[in-house]
């Protein structure tokens, strides 16, 4: 593939591991084997231990994760090497245009999300993880003049732009996990597909808690590509293998859950090509309906077909209409969540 994985102790780094005994989001220690590669198996430049990811279905949250992934000192050689592994070649400086471009689309997208919601007003101070080249300060600002915005991101050429446009107060965030500020006490937490990526989704949950106010307001939205991979039919279906910095792969349903599962009611869940967004708020009183049986032999008979469809297309991405009759078997896609 002719990929620049910079020095192989960079690699080396990165590929100190460890396998899970329970499911980072709810604990649960009953599992069924998933599947074992990742978007790195064809790789044999890379150490073999980044090359595989053991992916384990969850049968208490229906959360499928990767079991075999890195201890949190191998977290920054393992993002040293993301923007080569994954193709992100915007990690320059100064950002492109069109990723510029792209992220205040999304931004205008957040305060829209977050304004429908009503968690928005003047004065407020607003923390925005995995921030980008700081768009959401802009557009925050245009209609509320007031608002405050910390930003952390992975990239120091997104910090430094974010930082000399003056769109947002950037600081870089550490891949080894959340980190509690010292200025902390924010209105709203924009959480930017952290824990898709987490390597410890439910400390990193808990750190996003204490920066909150009481009454404040989370907006997260997160990759559920793989629940669309599972949505034979869906437009985003696809056979490839999974993004090896995918450690969670939830589904509406397993992100309920895991958010449940900490006192946050999930409202006003939407979606936005291949993420799940939804705003999160305080309530002790939340309740998700258990996983079932039926729950767990529907995902076990979509994760046999899947893998069945990926030996036959040996990854690559396919069309629905071609497949149609080959999977008029499986059963109807999993419920969304209503918004």
């Amino acid at each position: 593939m002719g990929i620049d994985i910079g020095s192989d102790d960079i690699a080396r780094a990165a590929a100190a591991m460890t396998q899970l005994d329970s499911c980072p989001a709810c604990a649960g220690t009953i599992f069924r084997d998933a599947f074992t590669d990742n978007d790195l198996t064809r790789l044999s430049q890379l150490p073999d231990a980044l090359r595989r990811s053991d992916y384990r279905l969850c049968c208490s949250c229906m959360l499928v994760f990767a079991a075999w992934r890195q201890v949190p000192e191998a977290a920054v050689a393992y993002y040293d090497l993301f923007p080569d592994l994954e193709h992100r070649h915007y990690a320059v400086y100064p950002p492109p245009d069109e990723y510029r471009a792209n992220k205040a689309r999304v931004a205008q997208w957040i305060v829209g999300e977050l304004e429908t919601a009503g968690a928005l007003r003047d004065n407020q101070r607003v923390l925005h993880i995995r921030s980008d080249c700081g768009s959401l300060g802009p557009a925050l600002r245009d209609r509320y003049p007031g608002t405050t915005v910390v930003g952390q991101d992975y990239f120091d050429s997104n910090v430094r732009f974010a930082n000399e446009a003056g769109n947002v107060d950037a600081r870089l965030l550490k891949p080894t996990g959340a980190e509690l500020l010292e200025d902390s006490a924010f209105d709203i937490v924009v959480i930017n597909h952290m824990f898709t990526h987490a390597l410890d989704p439910r400390s990193d949950l808990d750190i996003y808690l204490k920066m909150l106010k009481p009454d404040g307001t989370i907006f997260t939205y997160n990759e559920i590509d793989f629940y669309e991979a599972l949505r034979f039919g869906g437009r985003h279906f696809r056979t490839k293998p999974v993004n090896n910095y995918h450690k969670q792969l939830f589904t509406p349903r397993s992100l309920q859950r895991f958010f449940a599962a900490a006192g946050l009611e999930m409202t006003g869940a939407g979606r936005r090509r291949n993420t799940l967004s939804a705003c999160l708020k305080h309530n002790p009183a939340v309740w998700v309906k258990p996983a079932g049986q039926d729950e767990l032999d529907d995902m076990t008979r979509r994760l046999d077909a899947w893998l069945e469809m990926r030996s036959s297309f040996k990854g690559k991405v396919v069309s629905w209409s071609p497949v149609r009759a080959v999977l008029k078997a499986i059963a109807s896609p999993p419920p969304v969540l209503p918004s």
